[in-house]
């Protein structure tokens, strides 16, 4: 992808859009793309990257960039043919991925999704059985996007692996090519001694 396409998807022009980075020892360890914009009424984040290096994953950079990003948003969404970023943004924003509720998804993915100032996310094709009339099986999907994203699946199954081994239950399904996994999330709303809720939407 070229970097005038690159820009195009994750600073659409016009839109309130956010950019943090993390370097160290002088070199990119990791950055995130975000875009803000309000749907129904409610202050939304769209993720529309969230790298870290392969040498420096497990050292917390990505929940660190997330919380950098956030401010008073309600919900979020993300696609990611990567689970680690997926699972990033259910840590930071979310539940954790031991409780992930794809009712947020099912119920608003379509209309907010056009709402979003991001081309790419506005033309995104749901696919899955979350979207299907009938819930059937869509070839092992549940809920994910056809973004015409063309990239090798290999690191992200590698990745897939990894999660399933650590005995995290993936509740997204099958990743068919040019896809990408999707979640909404609802912020989680701070309460005394540690715990949270999830702030009404």
């Amino acid at each position: 992808m070229s970097s005038k396409k690159l820009r195009e998807q994750v600073l659409p022009p016009g839109a309130d859009n956010v950019y943090i980075r993390v370097n160290i020892d002088g070199e990119l360890a990791g950055n995130v793309f975000g875009t803000r914009w309000i749907y129904d009424g409610r202050p939304m984040l769209w993720i529309t990257q969230l790298v870290v290096s392969s040498a420096h994953r497990n050292q917390g950079l990505a929940k660190k960039l997330l919380e950098e990003l956030r401010e008073k948003e309600r919900g979020f969404g993300i696609l990611s043919s990567h689970p680690f970023a997926i699972l990033a943004v259910l840590r930071v924003f979310g539940r954790g991925p031991e409780d992930v509720n794809l009712e947020m998804t099912k119920m608003h993915a379509k209309s907010l999704m056009m709402s979003c100032p991001i081309e790419y996310v506005q033309t995104a094709k749901l696919r899955g059985s979350l979207f299907s009339q009938d819930g059937k099986d869509v070839g092992g999907a549940i809920s994910c996007a056809d973004t015409e994203f063309w990239v090798d699946h290999e690191e992200p199954l590698e990745a897939l692996k990894i999660v399933r081994e650590k005995g995290i239950v993936w509740p997204f399904g099958n990743l068919p090519d040019g896809h990408e996994f999707l979640i909404l999330v609802k912020a989680k709303v701070e309460q005394g001694r540690g715990e949270h809720q999830t702030s009404d939407f």
